[in-house]
């Protein structure tokens, strides 16, 4: 299967670029999934973190116990994902390595060796699409989703993400920068242009 990685900060329209990126593939009969991970364990270091009053598993685990533990879930997860889907399928995903790298340094992780040994055993992405979107726009739309209350501070992490994540994107050559303020239809149909060129090369 070949992988296709629409990636942004929260509020920069990840999910519904997916979910019609999935749709348009299969409707013109290109096998398509989205993969929607879990991280069992990272989920439950927070909850044994939580029932022992702990803020999260950070106030118990060290960032790169955690980075490590939820790359290697990742990882399963995909290599099965990619060994039983079709040759000529798409798997799409929402975030990949530099998406994990960079909440891994706002999480505070100094140390990358274990995280690079792990993150050079993934598959190749085949396309990448980075929704830039400024951080008071990301956060106008998730208050208007009612994911945040009306009037509530900017989350903390929001900026120090869009930061982290752009450096990473920034480095790289081969992927497609998108202006995520413009009209959802307008990007979906950019993307879909792209993968499909991709498809059939």
């Amino acid at each position: 299967m070949k992988i296709v990685v629409i990636s942004g900060i929260d509020g920069a329209g990840k999910t519904t670029q997916c979910k019609a990126l999935e749709a348009a593939l299969i409707k013109i009969g290109i096998p398509a999934v989205r993969l929607q991970h879990q991280m069992p364990l990272r989920q439950l270091a927070h909850r044994l973190a939580w029932k022992d009053g702990f803020k999260n598993a950070y106030g118990v685990f060290s960032a790169n116990t955690l980075a490590t533990i939820g790359l290697l879930e990742f990882l399963q997860t995909l290599v099965c994902q990619v060994s039983l889907g079709p040759e000529n399928g798409v798997l799409i995903l929402d975030r990949y390595l530099r998406e994990i790298r960079a909440i891994s340094i706002m999480s505070g992780l100094d140390d990358f060796k274990e995280f690079d040994f792990v993150a050079d055993k993934f598959p190749e992405v085949s396309k990448e699409f980075y929704l830039k979107i400024p951080t008071e726009v990301a956060v106008s739309r998730i208050v208007n989703r009612n994911m945040l209350a009306s009037g509530k501070e900017e989350p903390r992490y929001l900026s120090a993400y869009a930061l982290s994540l752009d450096e990473q994107m920034e480095r790289c050559d081969n992927v497609s920068m998108i202006d995520a303020t413009l009209d959802a239809r307008e990007i979906s149909t950019n993307i879909l242009s792209q993968v499909e060129k991709m498809v059939h090369v």
